[in-house]
């Protein structure tokens, strides 16, 4: 049990007494109302035992810690030799959750996976016949992007295909008869 100094815990007492839902901070041993702690459904009463002030502070302390600084270079090195090992499979994982990311922005519907991109995973580009760039570090015209067929559907293994970035950003939103309109006027334009 924390200890805390007589004035605060008659405050604390005294809020109970009017209803108000108080807390008490494990860290800086001030009482305040819910608003000031973050939530943790692992807890009892679903809060953070310290304020979210406090809590800052303990996590800037933990971020300049040499467990955590190695922790996240272990990470790093992981992920870059996993890249050069599978660049597919990483590829898939990023992919994924962007694509995950955008289906939820656009309330589209999403049941693609990791395994079943790099299941299907080609190694040319289908529609521009260009080697695919699995290891690209940025967008580039030959990276593999998920090319939705029908732009209005979703993230589905019906609708879904790996394309390159650029023929992806080509055809957009274009329909076929556009594209075939543009392909004959190119010539001549």
């Amino acid at each position: 049990m924390p200890i805390i100094d007589t004035m605060t815990f008659l405050h604390y007492i005294a809020s109970i007494m009017e209803g108000v839902a108080m807390l008490v901070c494990r860290v800086c041993k001030q009482v305040f109302d819910f608003s000031f702690f973050s939530k943790d459904s692992r807890r009892p009463n679903g809060f953070r035992s310290a304020c979210k002030a406090c809590s800052a502070k303990e996590f800037q302390r933990y971020r300049s810690s040499p467990a955590y600084v190695e922790r996240l270079a272990q990470q790093k090195r992981a992920r870059a030799q996993e890249k050069k090992e599978n660049p597919v499979a990483r590829w898939a994982a990023m992919a994924i959750g962007n694509a995950r990311k955008r289906a939820k922005e656009n309330g589209l519907e999403f049941s693609i996976s990791k395994e079943w991109l790099v299941a299907h995973a080609p190694k040319t580009c289908p529609l521009l016949e260009i080697a695919l760039d699995y290891g690209a570090t940025a967008s580039v015209p030959a990276s593999a992007s998920i090319d939705r067929v029908d732009s209005a559907g979703g993230y589905t293994p019906t609708n879904c295909k790996i394309i390159s970035f650029k023929a992806n950003r080509i055809k957009t939103n274009a329909t076929v008869a556009e594209l075939q309109l543009l392909a004959k006027n190119i010539e001549t334009y």
